[in-house]
């Protein structure tokens, strides 16, 4: 008796097993198959709250740097930095190559505190993929909230990037390809696109290249992605 209920829970085991391979194999499968939408989609909602959903072109005033894939970067600076606040008075005067007075910061050392934000004057580069924002929120011209997938949200300057302040392209479903100004937007908010959508500003440029001596170069993807002289990337280029 005791040897036969040993039977049956290896045998219950092992169809557990088997059951979590099988749902383990089905969601890999399930995000393979999500990764192959390579354009950005998403909804534009306007300040008058109107609201467009498609596929989405960064740019429009100079369509050969308009990005529309998830991999492509949304570039800018931070507005503050939050990294100096953790620096004690002397780590700042060490950085900064004096022992006393003002800083390169120009920040009075003798007032710093770790919880007071005095560090806004220094500019640290942000450089995000597309596929990793979950929105974008115009604040004026040159300023965005953006928000990413992992919760993190942070106001973003232009500085020299064409990324804020510019224009957008939706192909909305409705009513086709919709251009707006960066003044007209409320938010933008990045999504999947549903199971068979197709509409897309291009397709990307896909191969293998051959380098010579340097070997050969290909990406994780199948087939590989390809962008060429830096903007020249989809297929009507």
């Amino acid at each position: 008796m005791q040897e036969q209920n040993h039977l049956s829970q290896n045998i219950m085991r092992r169809m557990l097993l088997f059951v979590g391979i099988g749902i383990g194999l089905l969601i890999i499968a399930n995000e393979s198959k999500a990764q192959k939408s390579v354009s950005m989609y998403g909804k534009v909602t306007t300040v008058s709250g109107d609201k467009y959903t498609g596929a989405i072109r960064w740019g429009t005033d100079n369509s050969q740097k308009a990005e529309v894939f998830w991999v492509e970067l949304f570039n800018g600076t931070k507005t503050s930095n939050d990294f100096l606040r953790f620096l004690t008075k002397s780590e700042v005067q060490e950085l900064s190559g004096k022992e006393e007075g003002d800083s390169w910061l120009n920040l009075d050392l003798g007032v710093l505190s770790i919880w007071e934000d005095k560090f806004s004057r220094t500019q640290h580069e942000f450089k995000s993929r597309f596929g990793d924002i979950k929105s974008i929120e115009p604040l004026r011209r040159d300023r965005a909230k953006v928000t990413l997938k992992n919760g993190a949200v942070l106001e973003i300057a232009g500085g020299n990037s064409e990324d804020l302040g510019g224009s957008i392209g939706v192909l909305d479903f409705e009513l086709g390809e919709v251009k707006l100004s960066w003044g007209r937007i409320d938010k933008v908010e990045f999504m999947a696109a549903p199971k068979g959508y197709k509409e897309t500003f291009g397709e990307p440029i896909y191969g293998i290249v051959n380098a010579g001596r340097k070997g050969t170069f290909k990406g994780s993807g199948d087939p590989e992605y390809i962008r060429w002289e830096d903007i020249k990337n989809i297929t009507f280029n």
